[in-house]
């Protein structure tokens, strides 16, 4: 199994507590993601969307609300994470699979309907660069022609990162102080983290030039906060 989705899957009953609380913007970048579809997809009723790499949920919430209509698909390598995603979403049907991008075929489940757009956050910087570029193909594969891509990811950049794992101490510090996590809980994730979490991150400039090399168009970066970012393109009509 590939080690970050172990790494996940041992922490999908502490995932969320984790992330809204002791993630830097966390909720907002979802926000930003999400209303971007919401400005941008066309037609909303029926939209069908891939929620890729949907951990517990959180993004497919947003979208359920910004897209009461819509057929929504969730994807995620971490049976432990798609099973808490059930139980939150359980009034609601939607599909889900349980894919590991960085295997050959991951898509071929989902290839019998076109979708309007895919999203997926903090996902894609878990792939090696090889596998980036080959899922960016894969996932244009899904789309419909006009359909969006939106992802929500870390990028490189020495200074960046440091102030921003600086600032995500602070946050893991109330959130300790404040009982959401415990410090035993957050010393857990910590270590599993060091020893199993794998990121891959590249430059601004080169995630949108691998975009656009492979296919996608209107490629922006429409949101950043220090080193994560909301990237965003479209497959051409």
């Amino acid at each position: 199994m590939n080690s970050t989705i172990e790494f996940f899957g041992g922490q999908a009953s502490l995932y969320d507590a984790y992330q809204r609380n002791c993630v830097p913007r966390y909720g907002e970048a979802v926000s930003v993601a999400a209303g971007w579809l919401d400005r941008l997809l066309i037609p909303k009723r029926g939209a069908r969307i891939i929620d890729l790499g949907c951990g517990t949920g959180n993004t497919t919430e947003e979208l359920v609300r910004l897209f009461p209509d819509g057929i929504i698909t969730c994807v995620d390598g971490s049976r432990e994470m798609i099973a808490v995603a059930r139980t939150k979403l359980e009034n609601r049907e939607m599909e889900f699979h349980c894919r590991d991008l960085t295997e050959p075929g991951w898509n071929e489940p989902l290839l019998h309907e076109p979708v309007d757009a895919v999203v997926s956050v903090f996902v894609l910087e878990h792939l090696p660069f090889d596998a980036y570029r080959k899922v960016l193909a894969d996932i244009l594969n899904l789309m419909k022609p006009g359909g969006r891509l939106v992802t929500v990811e870390g990028f490189s950049g020495d200074t960046c990162q440091e102030i921003y794992f600086e600032e995500m101490a602070l946050w893991e510090q109330r959130a300790v102080q404040s009982g959401i996590v415990t410090r035993e809980q957050l010393d857990d994730v910590k270590r599993l983290s060091s020893e199993k979490e794998v990121h891959y991150f590249a430059a601004v400039d080169d995630k949108k030039a691998w975009w656009a090399e492979a296919g996608l168009t209107d490629v922006d970066l429409i949101w950043y906060y220090y080193c994560i970012g909301v990237l965003v393109g479209r497959k051409p009509l």
